[in-house]
């Protein structure tokens, strides 16, 4: 019988000589490469339920602000509706609804003030309560063409910053026109204290944002925390119904 070659008996006594050390070397690379497999897993399955919490308080966020704050704006319509405003502009004089508005006013907190304005008005008038710019002048256009318009906040970071709410007033099914109401912008803070009050357990760190064309989003309120987060946002939600969004880090 041929004995082995040269080749096979050196790698014979190669591999007598080191089998535990190769062995040892081979149990260490598939420890590793399991360790790494592993490693991945728990970090991909680490990183989805992060960004699953983060979807989840977002959504909370976003979903109880919207409910909030249309809790808010029923509470005033049914306060309009109580006005009877209808049987106060069946004449060409408007005085009588406008003294009511403002009386409405004065009787809660969370307005500044509240006027008539009658279908074709245009007047600019920055000195009345509330305030008649250019931005409010075209909430009422728009209302008018489209019968219905998102609040805003107008003349921001001034003191004459206001909620801008619009409610259209119908006669015998004819619109004679809105009701312009100025809420206190500090409704949109004290609703999203209530929202963070309601979800309890949330982390993280949510602003509540106006979208201003050509310029830097304007941050309307602000969730309670000792180190607000920098940079962008981790997520970012539109609130239904409104000109708003929800960011959250």
């Amino acid at each position: 019988m041929t004995g082995l070659s040269q080749p096979r008996r050196e790698l014979t006594k190669f591999w007598l000589k080191y089998r535990s050390q190769i062995i040892g070397l081979v149990a260490v690379v598939l420890v590793a490469a399991v360790v790494n497999v592993a490693l991945d897993y728990f970090t991909g399955a680490r990183q989805s339920a992060s960004a699953n919490t983060l979807d989840r308080e977002l959504n909370g966020f976003r979903s109880g602000f919207s409910s909030e704050f249309r809790a808010f704006e029923e509470s005033i319509s049914k306060r309009l509706d109580l006005m009877k405003l209808p049987d106060l502009l069946r004449g060409e004089d408007t005085r009588e609804a406008d003294t009511a508005l403002e009386s409405f006013a004065a009787e809660d907190e969370r307005v500044l003030g509240a006027r008539f304005l009658p279908v074709g008005f245009r007047g600019v008038d920055t000195d009345a309560n509330p305030p008649l710019g250019y931005a409010a002048l075209e909430m009422l256009q728009r209302a008018e063409d489209k019968g219905g318009v998102r609040p805003e906040v107008l003349f921001h970071g001034t003191d004459k910053q206001h909620l801008a709410m619009l409610r259209r007033v119908d006669v015998d099914g004819q619109t004679m026109g809105h009701v312009f109401l100025a809420a206190r912008v500090d409704v949109m803070q004290a609703t999203l204290d209530q929202v963070a009050a309601n979800l309890g357990g949330a982390d993280g760190y949510a602003e509540v944002l106006q979208t201003v064309a050509g310029a830097k989003p304007l941050v309307l309120a602000k969730s309670k925390s000792a180190n607000p987060w920098p940079g962008v946002p981790a997520g970012q939600q539109p609130v239904s119904g409104s000109s708003w969004r929800v960011a959250y880090w």
